[in-house]
């Protein structure tokens, strides 16, 4: 098996909803950051494949979006949808053609336009409807008709069998908007971005993440209310914000890589994919983890070695 790693990885700026990328089109956002991410690879890209858990477009996004990016239509492209684990799935999809040697470069995307995802914006709004007419559900009225993508009572639910506390979970929320901010003053994020014009928005564009513009005071944090069952403890502030994104990234095969002279970004040495029984709903991570540290102890015991027996000389690349 070839070795895989990535290139070049770049995305937009994250927009709240409604936000600045509200009135750009899903295929023209794709295509704005695979042009910008392909720049000087074009020619050796043999495939792409983008994941979305909610297209909007639904005749296959990635053909379309590398078309209007300027890339060959004689590279074959497939759209994948697997709620939150699609972009993920186009990850493995693609470094398994690489190491299996069907390939030698292949572009991965993600999109993610929820600002026009009917599915999401319906379920938004029950639950905001809800919470405003005071008639959240308590959570033993949900727990047996959680299904798999109800993320927020899939949450709530791991949150109650770990004993996660609301508080535990507003102070790690504050602690990440500290960082996220700070982060962004230093200009951490810029080389990943690619800006969106105002031409593309019909607005003032966009340049940085939206998010990080909103003020978020900790007694606000601390004193919202739950959004989704009335004894939980996810609410607008401590759950992952619903936004406008795309990303994208060229995996390419070690040895070209060392050929065209690129420093890769990252090695890739494991993905695994896994699912889980009902009552097990979000835990299939933790089976990855372990599935891909077994095979990494398996195919790289000298590595491991190392590194938990000599931890202070040995610098391992990100991997």
């Amino acid at each position: 098996m070839k070795k895989v790693v990535i290139v070049a990885a770049k995305r937009s700026p994250i927009s709240k909803i409604p936000g600045e990328l509200n009135y750009i089109n899903e295929t023209e956002l794709v295509a704005l950051v695979v042009k910008d991410v392909s720049i000087g690879l074009e020619h050796h890209i043999d495939e792409a494949i983008l994941g979305s858990s909610f297209p909007v477009e639904r005749d296959n996004l990635c053909r379309k979006a590398i078309i209007k990016a300027g890339l060959s239509p004689k590279i074959p492209a497939s759209t994948i949808s697997k709620t939150c684990a699609s972009s993920d799935e186009a990850l493995l999809l693609g470094y398994n053609k690489i190491a299996c040697l069907q390939a030698k470069a292949v572009l991965v995307c993600g999109s993610e336009k929820i600002s026009n995802s009917s599915y999401a914006l319906h379920f938004l709004k029950k639950n905001v409807k809800r919470s405003v007419q005071n008639s959240l559900q308590e959570y033993t009225e949900v727990l047996d008709g959680i299904q798999e993508n109800d993320m927020v009572y899939i949450n709530e639910m791991l949150a109650k069998k770990f004993a996660v506390s609301r508080r535990e979970q507003d102070e790690f929320t504050i602690q990440s908007i500290r960082k996220a901010k700070k982060a962004n003053q230093r200009g951490y994020f810029i080389n990943e971005i690619v800006p969106v014009s105002q031409e593309h928005t019909g607005g003032n564009g966009l340049h940085t993440d939206e998010w990080l513009s909103l003020e978020r005071k900790e007694e606000e944090v601390r004193s919202a209310p739950p959004m989704f069952i009335v004894d939980g403890c996810i609410t607008q502030y401590n759950a992952a914000p619903i936004s406008d994104v795309a990303v994208a990234m060229v995996l390419m095969e070690y040895d070209l890589a060392q050929k065209l002279g690129i420093k890769p970004m990252a090695f890739l040495h494991g993905i695994m994919s896994t699912g889980v029984e009902n009552d097990q709903m979000g835990m299939s991570m933790t089976d990855c983890v372990k599935k891909c540290y077994i095979k990494t102890i398996c195919h790289y015991p000298l590595l491991i070695f190392l590194k938990l027996t000599n931890p202070l000389p040995y610098k391992p690349c990100v991997q």
